[in-house]
C-alpha cells in the first residue's frame, strides 16, 4: 500500500477515536458536549489538515525521487536532482543521491569507455587477417572470429563447445603436443607449426602462438590462439628451396644439394669409422644426340634416363644430377662385385635404346668409382677420382672402373700435356712436321706423301701422336692443330715452287672431324690456298671412316665445297669404323686408305686376306683409288698387286722422313 494511504488511512484512525471518545458525552447529554465538540473538530481539523500537509509534502519528495530515478534508469546521469529548500534527513537524502549520481555516472563512463574499447578489440580481432580463438581451460572453443571461420570452413555454431581437435588433420607430430601441453601447464606460452584440416578436408599449415589469459587475480581461466596460415608461404618456400637444390629439368637433386648431402654423409661415416662409395655416371655419345637432334630432344633424352636410373636406385642412395649429361651416386656397397651388380641394374634400364616422342636412341653409359675413406677424405677428392675413373671407363671394355692412382697420375701427364701442347701452337716450339712417300705399289713410283706431325716438348720429351692427338681431340685443342699443319704444310708446297721443285703429286694432310665439320672451314681453307698462292690440286685432305659417320651431312656439305677448290679426300683407316657403303658413295672421295691392321702379316691371314679382297673390289667399283697402309714386306706388297690394290705406303717403300729432307730425297729441283 502506497505511503500517502497508510497516513489517510492513520488520519481516519485518529477521527474514529475521538468521534467514539465524544460518545459518552453525547449519549448523557454533558454540560460540557458544545465545548468538547468544538474542541473535538478544532483536533480533527487539524489532523486532516497535517495529514493533507504531510502527504502533499511527500508526494513531493517521492515525485522528485521518482523523476531522478528515471533519469537514471534512461541512462541520463547528468540530470540534476530536483531540489526545493530542503532541510534535515530529506536533504541528506538528496545529498546523498546527488553523491550517488556522481559515482554512477563515473562508473558509467569508465564502463562505457570500457566498452568502446572491447568492441573495438573485437572488431579489430574480427577483422583481422589472422585466426583467432580462445578456450576454456578444458580445451573448449568459446570463440573464433571471422578469419576462423573463413580459413577453416566451419561456422561458430558449428566449433563452439567442441575442442581444437575437430580440425587436427593427425600429421602434426605428437612431441609438438607434447610440448605444447607442458609449456601452458606451466603458465607460459607456446608457439609452433600445425598441419591442420579444414571441414572440406584439405590440409594447411598455419603458425600458432598461443598464451594464457588471467583474471583480475591472476588466475588463467582462457587460452588464446592466434593463428596464421602459411600454407602459400610454405609452398612458395618450398619451390624455391626445390630451384636451388634440385634440377628443374630431371627433378633430381643438383650439384648443390648433392655436395651438402656428400659432406654430410662424410662426416657421419668417419665417426663410425665405416666406407662408402661415389659413382660418376656420364652418358655415352648423348653430344651426337644434341648436335643432331637439338638440345630439345636431347633433354628428353636426358628425363628418361634420369626417370629411370631414380626408379632402380633405393631409398638409401642418393642420385643426383651434376650437370650436363653427368650423374652422381653414392651407395654403401664396396666390393667389387656388389657395385659391379649395382651398375649393371642402372645399365639394363638403357639397354633397347631411350624412346622419346622424336624416336628412339641408343645410348650407354660410363661408370666410375671412387670409394671413400680409400681414395679421398673429402668431397672434392672423392668427385675427381671417380671423375677420372669413369674416364678411363669410357676406353675400358668393362662399364665400370674402380679408381686407381696410377688413373690419376695418367690425367696429370695428360693435363701436362695438354697444357705444353697449347703453348706449342701459340709459338711453335717443338713441333715439326714429317713426311712419309706414298708410292705405286707396281711401278714403285712416287704418288704423294702423308704429313705427319711430330712433337719434341723442351721439358716432357719427345711425344708420340698417339698421346697427344687424343688430348687435342677431348681439350678442344684439335682445330688449332689442324690449322698448324695445313698452315705449315701450304708454306711448304710454296717454298718448294719457288726452289722450282714443282710437286706433281698431292701432299696428304690428316684433318679432324672436329675442323672438317666446321662451317667456315672450306672458307678459311681457301684463303689459305690464295695466301700462299697455291692450287688446291696440291692438296688432299685424310679424313678417318668413323669421323666422316659423327655428321654426315656436315661432312658431305663441306665434301662438296673442298671439291669445288680442287682439294681431293681420302678415307683414312677404312674398315675400322661403321660407315655404310650409301655414305662412302655420296662422299665421292677419290681414295680409300687400308688400315694396316688388316695389312701386316696379311699372306698369313686368311680372314683379313677376305677384308681386303672385298674393300679394295668395292672401292675401285666406285671409282676410287685403293691405298694400304703398313706394308713392310715383299710378300705383302705382291699379295696386294695380285689382289689389285694400287697404291701402298710403308717401311718397305719409305720411312716417315723430315718435310725439309722429303724434298731433297724425292723432289727434284
Amino acid at each position: 500500500m502506497a505511503f500517502s494511504r497508510w497516513l489517510w488511512l492513520y488520519a481516519l484512525v485518529m477521527v474514529v477515536l475521538l468521534a467514539l471518545s465524544m460518545m459518552p458525552e453525547i449519549i448523557f447529554q454533558s454540560a460540557h458536549l458544545w465545548q468538547s465538540s468544538v474542541v473535538t473538530f478544532g483536533l480533527i481539523s487539524f489532523a486532516l489538515g497535517f495529514t493533507w500537509l504531510t502527504v502533499g509534502h511527500f508526494k513531493s519528495f517521492m515525485a522528485r525521487i521518482e523523476l531522478f530515478a528515471r533519469a537514471i534508469t534512461d541512462g541520463n546521469l547528468n540530470t540534476p536532482m530536483p531540489t526545493q529548500d530542503d532541510h534535515g534527513e530529506v536533504a541528506r537524502i538528496f545529498q546523498a543521491m546527488n553523491e550517488m549520481q556522481q559515482q554512477l555516472s563515473q562508473h558509467f563512463n569508465a564502463l562505457r569507455n570500457e566498452e568502446a574499447h572491447n568492441a573495438l578489440l573485437v572488431q579489430a580481432i574480427n577483422q583481422s587477417s589472422n585466426s583467432v580463438m580462445v578456450t576454456d581451460l578444458h580445451a573448449r572453443i568459446v570463440y573464433v572470429n571471422d578469419a576462423f571461420v573463413d580459413n577453416s570452413g566451419y561456422t561458430r555454431d558449428e566449433v563452439i563447445g567442441h575442442t581444437p581437435k575437430l580440425i587436427q588433420s593427425g600429421k602434426t607430430s605428437p612431441l609438438v603436443y607434447q610440448q605444447m601441453r607442458t609449456l601452458l601447464a606451466q603458465g607460459d606460452s607456446w608457439r609452433g607449426e600445425l598441419i591442420n584440416r579444414r571441414k572440406d578436408g584439405s590440409e594447411f599449415i598455419e603458425t600458432v602462438s598461443i598464451t594464457p589469459v588471467r583474471d583480475a587475480q591472476g588466475q588463467i581461466y582462457r587460452y588464446m590462439a592466434v593463428k596464421e596460415d602459411i600454407t602459400e608461404m610454405r609452398r612458395a618456400q618450398d619451390s624455391i628451396e626445390r630451384l636451388a637444390y634440385y634440377d628443374p629439368l630431371t627433378d633430381l637433386p643438383n650439384r648443390r644439394y648433392f655436395l651438402d648431402q656428400l659432406n654430410r654423409k662424410i662426416a657421419a661415416v668417419r665417426r663410425q669409422s665405416d666406407q662408402f662409395s661415389l659413382i660418376f655416371i656420364d652418358l655415352n655419345r648423348f653430344k651426337e644426340i644434341n648436335d643432331s637432334q637439338g638440345h630439345v630432344v636431347g633433354d628428353k633424352v636426358l628425363m628418361e634416363v634420369a626417370a629411370r636410373f631414380a626408379a632402380k636406385v633405393r631409398d638409401n642412395d642418393l642420385l643426383a644430377r651434376l650437370g650436363g649429361d653427368e650423374f652422381v651416386l653414392v651407395v654403401e656397397e664396396t666390393d667389387p662385385k656388389l657395385l659391379d651388380s649395382v651398375v649393371k641394374r642402372l645399365l639394363a634400364t638403357l639397354r633397347y635404346g631411350v624412346r622419346v616422342s622424336e624416336g628412339r636412341y641408343d645410348i650407354s653409359a660410363s661408370f666410375g668409382v671412387a670409394i671413400y675413406p680409400h681414395h679421398g677424405d673429402n668431397s672434392a677428392d672423392l668427385l675427381r677420382h671417380a671423375d677420372v675413373a669413369m674416364y678411363q671407363a669410357k676406353h675400358s671394355p668393362s662399364h665400370v672402373v674402380i679408381y686407381d692412382r696410377r688413373m690419376s697420375e695418367k690425367v696429370e701427364r695428360e693435363v701436362a700435356i695438354a697444357g705444353q701442347l697449347q703453348q706449342a701452337l701459340k709459338d711453335g716450339t717443338g713441333l715439326e712436321l714429317y713426311v712419309q712417300g706414298q708410292f705405286n705399289i707396281t711401278t714403285r713410283e712416287l704418288s704423294g706423301g702423308e704429313v705427319l706431325l711430330r712433337w719434341h716438348d723442351p721439358l716432357m720429351g719427345r711425344i708420340s701422336p698417339a698421346d697427344f692427338i687424343p688430348i687435342a681431340e677431348e681439350r678442344g685443342l684439335i682445330g688449332a692443330l689442324d690449322k698448324f699443319v695445313l698452315q705449315q704444310s701450304c708454306q711448304a708446297i710454296q717454298q718448294w715452287q719457288q726452289q722450282g721443285r714443282g710437286l706433281s703429286q698431292r701432299l696428304s694432310v690428316n684433318v679432324s672431324m672436329a675442323s672438317f665439320e666446321q662451317a667456315d672451314f672450306g672458307i678459311w681453307l681457301e684463303q689459305l690456298l690464295d695466301r700462299f698462292d697455291i692450287n688446291g690440286h696440291q692438296l688432299e685432305l685424310e679424313i678417318t671412316e668413323s669421323g666422316l659417320m659423327h655428321n654426315p651431312k656436315g661432312a658431305l656439305k663441306t665434301a662438296s665445297l673442298l671439291k669445288q677448290l680442287g682439294i681431293s679426300l681420302a678415307i683414312d683407316d677404312f674398315g675400322t669404323g661403321y660407315s655404310s657403303l650409301a655414305y662412302l658413295k655420296q662422299f665421292n672421295a677419290t681414295k680409300v686408305k687400308v688400315d694396316q691392321a688388316f695389312i701386316m702379316g696379311i699372306t698369313d691371314q686368311e680372314r683379313s686376306q677376305a677384308i681386303v679382297r672385298a674393300t679394295i673390289g668395292m672401292v675401285r667399283e666406285l671409282g676410287m683409288q685403293v691405298l694400304a697402309e703398313g706394308v713392310e714386306t715383299e710378300q705383302d706388297a705382291a699379295w696386294l698387286v695380285a689382289a689389285g690394290c694400287q697404291f701402298a705406303q710403308g717401311y718397305l717403300f719409305a720411312r716417315p722422313m723430315r718435310i725439309n729432307e722429303f724434298a731433297d730425297s724425292w723432289l727434284p729441283s
